[in-house]
């Protein structure tokens, strides 16, 4: 018999070797094919989606820029309703905002809750001056106005940024459980200084007091948050640990371009009046550009209310009376 390589059993196991080895690499070859024909299709869907996106913008919904429009404005009433013919707009909290909750009430049958920790949120401004004008807040010519008629068609004040801050810390706060008393929820046809308000905190029998404000300054380059208390008081100490407590959430949370300073106002009505903890926040400087844009988004303005909300989480954790 002559000899073949054919018929050489190791000839006949590299044969079988070799046909493997060339059958992984079709496969080989065929998944990437396959992984590089999918990318190119998802590529491609993207790209048209994405066009289809600028060529119909309602198509899917409103998220872009587009035209931006303010809710309806709040009545003023008295004098102020016809000297400004813009009015005063009042921005929209945004709802189903909610953090982790530092307790949860029993709610069952047998256990009523009576009352929770109660915080009182003073939106700054926005009541009547002794001449019956509106009071707006820190000056009609401040960046923060001027961007919004720019932008939105309608002039924008302080007393309109200080109520969306406040209404989105009212709505966090009751989502965890607390019980809010606002001094306002509009604009009032009623002189309430800032004396009285502080009046009103100690006969509401709020457990901790809150007044936001925004801050205005003749120069423009001045910018970021600022806390305020009360160190003439005898709980001065527990009003400064609030004080810098909410300086760092504010910071944590990234909602001022600037480290936030605590400081000692003893002549603020409301860090000196309320008989339980205070503090004043200034949220930003209206008359600095760049804050005034990020105050007329609600992304900064959730983003401060959530950071005021942990700050008086951490340190007054709602609790609740049963009867």
């Amino acid at each position: 018999m002559n000899f073949s390589p054919l018929n050489d059993p190791e000839f006949q196991k590299y044969r079988e070797e070799a046909h493997l080895k060339a059958g992984r690499k079709r496969r080989v070859k065929s998944l990437i094919l396959l992984f590089t024909v999918a990318l190119i299709s998802l590529c491609l869907v993207a790209l048209l989606v994405m066009t289809a996106a600028e060529a119909f913008p309602g198509l899917f919904g409103s998220h872009g820029n587009g035209n931006r429009t303010l809710p309806p404005l709040p009545p003023i009433h008295g004098s102020t309703a016809q000297k400004s013919s813009s009015g005063t707009p009042m921005l929209t909290p945004t709802p189903g905002l909610s953090i982790p909750a530092s307790s949860t009430p029993d709610t069952s049958p047998s256990r009523e809750i009576v009352r929770s920790t109660t915080i009182f949120v003073d939106a700054g401004h926005g009541f009547q001056s002794l001449s019956g004008v509106m009071d707006l807040g820190a000056g009609t010519d401040s960046e923060y106005t001027r961007i919004s008629q720019e932008e939105y068609g309608k002039a924008l004040y302080e007393a309109d940024l200080t109520l969306a801050i406040a209404q989105k810390v009212r709505d966090i706060l009751e989502s965890k459980g607390y019980t809010v008393i606002m001094s306002r929820e509009g604009y009032v046809n009623e002189y309430l200084n800032p004396t009285q308000r502080a009046q009103r905190v100690n006969a509401s029998g709020a457990d901790v007091s809150l007044s936001v404000h925004a801050n205005f300054f003749s120069d423009t380059s001045v910018y970021g948050a600022r806390v305020y208390y009360c160190d003439s008081r005898s709980d001065a100490a527990e009003c400064r640990k609030y004080a810098e407590a909410v300086a760092k959430a504010i910071d944590s949370a990234g909602a001022s371009r600037k480290q936030t300073n605590t400081y000692v106002d003893n002549s603020l009505a409301m860090v000196n009046g309320p008989r339980v903890p205070a503090v004043l926040v200034e949220t930003c400087f209206i008359t600095n550009e760049q804050d005034a844009r990020n105050a007329l988004t609600e992304e900064w303005q959730t983003q401060m209310a959530t950071a005021i909300v942990n700050a008086i989480c951490t340190q007054y954790p709602v609790q609740f009376t049963f009867k």
